[in-house]
């Protein structure tokens, strides 16, 4: 259970970055870009000091939507005219394990991060949490899935999901290809380039973000992507956290049945987010769970906040000590409680550790000699550049 428990926090430890990374102010320029450099992504968020595995970010993933309820409730846009980009958002990144890191792991990890919401609960009263169907991630030799042909139920998703998975916009250079092309490119070339060795891909994401790497993980699973000739399937892991309905039923049963396919939701017991869209309307619970309950820790408040129980923290500091529901909490993995309070105040005030202390110094702004302030350009090299897709073809002559 230890070295189950170290998996999970390590693995949320290449994730919970993602609001630190990712630009949410929105009278910012570059309001919904990333903020590091993909050679200075772990530095700048200081995950370098005190791990033992390290990662190199390959791609930034981009995602856009034409649906008028996404723009706006999940993804956002600048209020400023010379915002980097109009249609797109910086929604993730994949990353893969270094040499050593590789030599530690037994294998070459590929890692798959969606980011979550910047508005944690209000776009759930204006989403509407319609189901469509997976016609989009059926491969394309396949006119119809195996459900079909064997007369059962075609699995469907949350329609929001989807789009926000599957849409491209041709005026964009950053989502001229959708996060789902995307993604798979990299994958794919990821794959070829290191072919002979033993591979795993990881992907994670909370609250939005984890719906989205059910999906991705799926996606994977049923276009077999993760299968190799003459070797073992890749196994694809989806750790997620805080991780709203995904799909129905049918969706499920496929889930269970693709080869290489595992899922683990990590849920807060109080969380309302988890129980979006709910059975009623035709949503079922996908993987296993690792269910606790933040009222079980001494260390967090007795909080009444929604947003307590959905943050990323509060979950991250859970796997490290629970014992399961209702149970005394005790540390498992040593991890520090000071992160509970990154971007809430839920831990208790006699720590004296103070609320939300994670932020860039003056919010980004550089003061003058004059005395007035402004927001500073990006370095050259360092500003947005949409990411053209590997030539898979030419990858698999070498």
């Amino acid at each position: 259970m230890f070295a189950f428990m170290m998996r999970v926090c390590a693995c949320a430890n290449s994730y919970q970055l993602y609001r630190r990374v990712h630009r949410d102010k929105l009278r910012s320029v570059r309001f919904t870009e990333y903020r590091f450099a993909k050679e200075d992504f772990f530095e700048g968020v200081k995950l370098v000091n005190g791990r033992e595995l390290q990662y190199d970010v390959v791609r930034y993933l981009y995602a856009t939507s034409t649906t008028v309820d996404i723009h706006g409730l999940v993804l956002m846009k600048s209020y400023s005219r010379e915002a980097w980009s109009k249609e797109s958002n910086w929604i993730g990144y994949v990353a893969v394990s270094n040499d050593e890191a590789t030599k530690i792991l037994g294998r070459r990890d590929i890692v798959i991060v969606w980011r979550g919401t910047m508005r944690p609960f209000e776009w759930l009263n204006d989403f509407e949490f319609m189901q469509t169907d997976i016609t989009p991630l059926v491969p394309v030799s396949s006119s119809q899935t195996e459900d079909e042909e064997a007369g059962g139920d075609k699995p469907s998703v949350e329609k929001g999901w989807m789009t926000i998975y599957t849409t491209s916009d041709e005026k964009s250079a950053f989502t001229s290809n959708s996060a789902r092309d995307q993604v798979l490119n990299e994958v794919r070339a990821l794959l070829n380039k290191y072919k002979d060795e033993n591979i795993t891909i990881t992907i994670m994401g909370h609250s939005l973000g984890a719906a989205l790497a059910v999906v991705n993980a799926f996606d994977i699973a049923l276009n077999k992507i993760n299968v190799r000739k003459g070797k073992e399937t890749i196994l694809v892991t989806a750790f997620v956290f805080g991780c709203p309905s995904v799909g129905d039923e049918a969706f499920v049963k496929k889930c269970e049945e693709l080869d290489g396919l595992r899922v683990l939701r990590v849920r807060n017991k109080i969380d309302l987010i988890t129980k979006y869209p709910g059975w009623l309307m035709g949503y079922r619970d996908v993987g296993d769970q690792l269910l606790f309950s933040s009222l079980d820790s001494p260390y967090l408040k007795k909080s009444s906040a929604p947003g307590d129980w959905h943050n990323l923290e509060v979950h991250l500091h859970m796997v490290a000590g629970t014992q399961g529901v209702g149970k005394d909490f005790k540390f498992s993995i040593n991890r520090d409680v000071a992160l509970i309070n990154k971007s809430s105040a839920a831990l208790r005030d006699d720590f004296l550790i103070p609320g939300s202390w994670w932020q860039m110094q003056y919010k980004g702004l550089v003061q003058r000699d004059d005395g007035f302030w402004y927001m500073p350009d990006r370095e050259e090299g360092k500003r947005p550049t949409p990411e053209p897709l590997n030539d898979l073809a030419a990858l698999s002559k070498n």
